[in-house]
Order: structure tokens, then sequence, then C-alpha cells
């Protein structure tokens, strides 16, 4: 259902929004939650899966919006830039010897990586930047979830590459350390994702106004 107005300026009906796992799951509650302080008649309705299952689902109509960490690969898709994220290499504090901060792509491809799965935005921009080194990469475990990854990096079962946002705080705790990989480039764009050509209803243009002026 679309949006409809009682009194100018407030925003009423039901949103379905789509959003990829770190989006979803670690930027977008806050956000929900400071929105429906404000419009307290609006209901959102959020659907957690990859960037691939978000463009499916906004194509067939069953989302009215989409949040992804991957570039759009339809070309009924149309998106915006919202964020800038950087996605981060990382080990357990004993994984490695004390004191190493770096690894080059020799040490990359000697390692065993632990991964989200293949249609994942993180995924996407990771073998995108190491482009030409993924045959030689040991991708150990792959995990279609983000905290699965997590946890198995923190068990010391290998080397993982997940968003700065996912784990901040594992690494301000010393749970995870962050290891640097020159010369490969982790930085990506969370986007904003429409049908081209649909029907923008008023809530969902009011809810891409709000997301604009968020920080997160």
């Amino acid at each position: 259902m679309f949006a409809f107005t009682k009194e100018e300026g407030e925003l009423l009906g039901d949103l379905k929004v789509g959003a990829s796992s770190t989006i979803g799951n670690y930027l977008l509650p806050g956000i929900i939650g400071r929105f429906k302080e404000q419009h307290p008649r609006v209901s959102i309705d959020l659907e957690i899966a990859n960037t691939e299952q978000i463009e499916s689902r906004l194509l067939d109509f069953t989302l009215d919006l989409g949040l992804t960490e991957g570039p759009v690969q339809h070309q009924d898709i149309l998106s915006s830039k919202w964020l800038t994220d950087r996605l981060v290499v990382i080990a357990a504090p004993g994984y490695f010897p004390k004191g190493k901060k770096t690894l080059s792509i020799d040490e990359m491809t000697k390692i065993k990586w632990i991964m989200r799965e293949k249609g994942s935005g993180t995924r996407d921009v990771f073998e995108r930047a190491i482009h030409g080194h993924l045959p030689d990469l040991d991708i150990f475990l792959t995990f279609g979830h983000t905290e699965a990854v997590k946890q198995a990096v923190i068990s010391g079962l290998g080397v993982g590459c997940l968003s700065w946002y996912t784990v901040s705080r594992e690494i301000e705790r010393g749970n995870l350390v962050q290891l640097e990989a020159p010369g490969v480039n982790l930085e990506r764009t969370l986007r904003v994702i429409t049908r081209e050509g649909s029907y923008i209803s008023r809530l969902c243009d009011g809810f891409c106004e709000f997301l604009r002026k968020e920080t997160v």
C-alpha cells in the first residue's frame, strides 16, 4: 500500500524495503527507528537478502525500495549514492605474528579465507579488488551471513574481509585485528536503488530524503 496524507507533512502507509546484509543488520535498524518516531503511522517491512536477491525482488515488485552494497547489475534499476563504506581485512589477534599490520598480494594467496557467499555485495567488491589473483586464493569457508564470517575469523579459522561498520566494535575491543592490504582498493558505495520508470510514492520519496540526511 502506497502512502497517503491526512495532514500537510504527515506520512502514512506501508513501505517494503530490501537491504543487503551490512545495511540491513547494522545501519538501518536505528534509522528506521528514528524515522518511525517522526512518522508513527508508517509501517516499514524490512527484508534482508544479498544484493542479487534485492534486485530481483525489486524488479518483480515485491519491494518498493532497495539499499545495496554492490554495483547495479540490471538495466531496469536506477541507483544513487547513499554512503561510502570500506571493507577491512580482519584476523584473530593470534592468527599472525604479533605486530603484523599488512598483507601483500603474495601473502593473501597463501592464507585461508572465510568469505561471504557469491552474490553478496561484500564478496563482489572483494573479488573486483583482487581481480587477477582470485584463482590463487584459498576460499576455506563460505557463509551466507556476516556474523558467521566474523565468528569464524574470531575463532582463528582463517582471515576475512568485511565492512568496517560490521567489525569496528570487535576491533576496538581487541577481538579482531585489522590488516592493511596496500594497493588493494576496498572502498565501496552503498546505494539506494529503485525500478526505472516506476511510480515513487510520497512515502518512499520521504524515506529516501530521510536517508540522505542521516549519518551513521
